[in-house]
């Protein structure tokens, strides 16, 4: 395993020190939804593996 495949590792956000991210994050996700990006059919996987991530949290209410 090479270095850099080890400096990067995925955590849960700290809401105290990951506030600004997390806006910011939120933020782009809202830009991307209000554009009806996700109805193109170059993000149809993308559409579906969000459904199953969904239905796998029991999200039913969720319209992709």
């Amino acid at each position: 395993m090479d270095s850099a495949s080890t400096d990067c590792q995925l955590t849960i956000a700290d809401m105290s020190s990951d506030l600004e991210v997390l806006k910011k994050a939120q933020e782009c996700a809202r830009e991307i939804m209000s554009k009806n990006v996700l109805d193109a059919e170059e993000y149809r996987g993308l559409r579906a593996e969000m459904r199953r991530l969904f239905a796998k949290t029991g999200s039913d209410n969720v319209v992709l």
